[in-house]
Order: C-alpha cells, then structure tokens, then sequence
C-alpha cells in the first residue's frame, strides 16, 4: 500500500512538473505579434492576423487604406469581410456592434479613432500595426511604402509605440495651374505651419525639408521656384517639360480631400484657410473618396487642387491597375510634402 501510494505520488508530480513547462514556454515566438496594446492570446484582435473570418472596415473605396487595406490581406493571405464607407459611418457601424475593426492610413491621430476611444473608454480599445515578417512581406512588394512608427501618445488606448508601414502624402494640382498663384501658395503653407497645425496635427511634418520624400509625380514650375529660392535642389526627374503649357488663373480654387472626420478633409479645410488668405480669393474644400479620386479628378480637369499619397500617386502616372482606366495620368503636378501616412486598425477588446 506505501509503494502504491508512493507511485501515484511520483506520477502526480511529473504531471505538475510538464504543465510548469508549457506554462512558461516561449511566448515570442511569432514574429507578426505587430500590436502593442493587447497580449497574444487574448480574447480580442491583437495583430492583423487575429482579424480573420472577421468584418473589417476600410474607408473609401478609392482612399489609400480603401486601396492598399484589402490587399495587404491578399499579400499575408487574411481572409476578412472588407467594407468600404466614409471613415464617421465605419466607426459608427463599429460602435454598433456592425464590424469588429475599421483600418486607417492618415496622418495621426485620426480623429474619428480619437473620439471612438472617448466614446468607447480607452480600455475597451486595441491598435493594431504591421511588424515583423508581414511587414517584410509588405515593403517587398510595395517598395514606396517604409517602416514607421506611431508614438505611444497618439491615442489614450496605446501604451507603448506601435510599429508599422507609412506612405507619404503630397499637394498636388493640375499643370495648367498659374504659376505665380502655385507659388504664392505654396510659400504661404510653407510659412505659416503654426496655421497648419491649428487644423490638424500632421501638418508638423508640413516643412520645406521633407521634399526629400517627394517623387513619381514632378514638380509644378511654381513650386520648384520657392524650393530652389530656399536652397533646395530638385533632381531632374522632379523637373516636368511644360514649356507648351497654356497656364489659367481661375477666381475661386477647389481642394479634392477625403471623407468627412478624416485626415485630409481636416488638413484640407487648413490648407484652404492659408491659401484663401495668401491668394486674395475662395479657395474651398469638397469632400472626395480620397486619393484615387482626387487624381482622376485633377487629370480631368475637374478639380486644380488635392492630394494623394505615393502609391495612387505611382499607379496613377504610370496609368497602373484597373481603377486608372490605363490612363497615365501625366496632367498632375506635385505642390509640397504633406506628412506621412501611418496605417493602423483599431478592434474592440
């Protein structure tokens, strides 16, 4: 009876001593644990992967997470229900229990993620970037975009930096656009980056410096003019040959933005405030399914004012995928470095 209870004493303990084992196994073994504000293994959305089999929001069709949302999943092979809306509408339908994450790519923070967070409690929230091997995967097949990185104070909900991918915006207009009025507005949103930031956040990488990251489209006459009057030098390929261009100077000026609540619709009302002022006469801003949109629109002559980021940017002059017709649209010029494109999604916890 002693060697029996002896035995099963023996077994109980070998038991205890292999379920310590799995206990503290390695727990970072997965290199697209790409959240900072959730643990594996939790009962929510804690890297892109997590959002599987699950109903995704993605901004406009043709704004920047709109376009390259859905096929990052393609790429890192995530098989989510994307749905394309305005970014207020998605986060509504988020609130109501309609989807279980929206993404963004803007300049942070995006407000309407900001106001989810008040409305939800920051501990009811979780951020979700790109790192590790599917960021690798990303920057391989998109070479435009870059490693970045969301500092922890961007929202309450975060509570260490977020890596992930970004892509930088630029102004662009159309090439009949007169020169002096490119120039004169282009100085004054150069110059004024305190009025800049009273319309939204991003606008402090909005510095004459950051022409370092503008490429693909070239440069209006208007703007090369500023830039090399304060010392910088714009390579050839940013040179456009538009010595046959007939120039207009139109009385009231348009701004292609995006959806309502997000970035560029904020950056653009500041824009337009600073431009109005410099220019003497209306310029406004209308509301767009972001950089898709804006480029179609300034090639057709629809608009003379917008933005966009490097990749339509890319696909666009070079008349790349179906949603440019083929069209290369070779009618759009490049004003001044906006800010960078920091794409994130949030998911309840």
């Amino acid at each position: 009876m002693r060697k029996k209870s002896l035995w099963m004493l023996l077994v109980v303990a070998m038991l205890v001593f292999a379920v310590a084992l799995v206990g503290c196994g390695d727990n970072n073994n997965n290199d697209n644990n790409n959240n900072n504000t959730g643990e594996p293994g939790a009962d929510y959305p804690t890297s892109l992967r997590d959002l599987e089999g699950m109903r995704v929001g993605s901004g406009p069709a043709a704004g920047t997470i709109g376009t390259f949302g859905p096929r990052f999943f393609e790429v890192l092979g995530i098989d989510a229900s994307i749905e394309h809306g305005g970014i207020g509408d998605l986060v509504e339908a988020q609130a109501d229990g309609l989807l279980e994450a929206n993404g963004f790519a803007a300049g942070i923070p995006v407000s309407a993620f900001r106001e989810y967070e008040v409305t939800q409690g920051a501990d009811n929230v979780v951020f979700i970037g790109l790192d590790g091997a599917d960021r690798d995967a990303i920057l391989e097949e998109w070479p435009f975009f870059a490693r970045a990185v969301i500092p922890a104070d961007t929202y309450d909900a975060l509570d260490a930096d977020l890596e992930t991918v970004g892509v930088w915006n630029v102004a662009i207009s159309h090439k009949t656009l007169d020169a002096d009025i490119v120039y004169d507005m282009v100085k004054a949103v150069m110059e004024n980056n305190d009025a800049m930031l009273d319309a939204h956040a991003a606008a402090i990488e909005t510095v004459p410096e950051n022409i370092e990251h503008m490429s693909i489209i070239p440069l209006h006459p208007g703007a090369i003019r500023y830039f090399e009057e304060e010392g910088f030098t714009i390579p050839d390929e940013l040179r456009p040959d538009d010595s046959d261009v007939e120039y207009v100077s139109p009385s009231t000026l348009t701004i292609g933005t995006a959806s309502v609540g997000g970035t560029y619709y904020l950056y653009g009302q500041g824009w337009a405030n600073v431009a109005q002022s410099a220019l003497g006469f209306g310029v406004s801003v209308e509301q767009t399914d972001g950089p898709n949109h804006n480029l179609m629109n300034i090639q057709d002559g629809d608009f003379m004012l917008g933005m966009t980021t490097m990749g339509p940017a890319y696909e666009a002059w070079y008349g790349l995928e179906a949603w440019t017709g083929g069209i290369e649209h070779t009618d759009v010029r490049s004003l001044f470095p906006m800010y960078n494109t920091y794409f994130h999604w949030m998911a309840n916890k």
